[in-house]
């Protein structure tokens, strides 16, 4: 008899996952107004959320890594940005 029988498979999380088509992200980028164009690219490649993007602040960015570090998100772990 195998033992591993009476062991639940973890269950799948609710929610989906889906990333904007190239067509999507172009009509999106292009109906911005051109203040918040560079602001919802960087939401759009980075999967920021909204809040993360909005408490932004100069020395949070390491242009010369290329990355946005981010010590605290919604879920409580850090996550870095590339």
């Amino acid at each position: 008899m195998n033992p591993a029988v009476k062991i639940k498979a973890p269950s799948v999380p609710a929610g989906r996952l889906r990333y904007l088509q190239p067509t999507e992200l172009r009509a999106l980028l292009v109906d911005c107004p051109d203040w918040l164009r560079p602001i919802a690219g960087l939401a759009a490649f980075t999967a920021m959320r909204r809040a993360e993007v909005l408490s932004l602040r100069w020395r949070d960015v390491d242009i010369n890594g290329s990355r946005i570090p981010l010590p605290q998100t919604k879920n409580g772990d850090g996550r870095t940005c590339t």
